[in-house]
């Protein structure tokens, strides 16, 4: 059995971490479409989806690790860009461009993902503080947790839990 040359394997890799990037990017929108809607309704079966392919990347890049121990990649953006640089001028190839591009579109999940969760963390500080109204209790000042987000203290009786 033939090992396959580093640019055979590595190429491959890359086309499949932007593939995978790529199908992430339009979940994440679609995620973000829901998001923006009163109806949640498709948040469980995309979350599902979002879990596989973000467990895929993470397979990706564990094969990417290994084939840079092998080949003695130094880590890092500049490690990783200088020995892509090299090889591609060296063996005609176009790893390095696969390469940033599959980094890019990371970075596109990340940010978008983000935003994502900003919504979630919005819209379910704003179901609090309506259950708060309903159970009567009325928020008076504004504390910070940990994370630095504000949370309301609640106290006393609200005439729309005494009806």
């Amino acid at each position: 059995m033939s090992k396959q040359p580093f640019h055979v394997l590595a190429q491959h890799l890359f086309n499949e971490q932007i593939t995978l990037s790529e199908q992430l990017i339009d979940l994440l929108e679609k995620e973000n479409a829901e998001l923006r809607t009163i109806q949640v309704k498709e948040l469980d079966n995309l979350a599902g989806d979002k879990y596989a392919l973000i467990s895929a990347l993470n397979i990706c890049g564990n094969r990417w690790q290994s084939l840079m121990q092998q080949e003695n990649i130094e880590p890092g953006t500049k490690g990783v860009e200088t020995f892509l640089g090299l090889y591609d001028t060296e063996n005609e190839t176009n790893l390095l461009q696969s390469w940033l591009k599959s980094q890019s579109l990371a970075k596109k999940c990340q940010r978008q993902n983000a935003i994502n969760g900003t919504i979630i963390v919005l819209r379910n500080q704003a179901v609090e503080h309506t259950l708060s109204i309903l159970r009567g209790q009325l928020p008076d000042n504004h504390l910070y947790d940990t994370n630095g987000n504000q949370k309301p203290t609640l106290s006393g009786g609200h005439e729309i839990a005494k009806a």
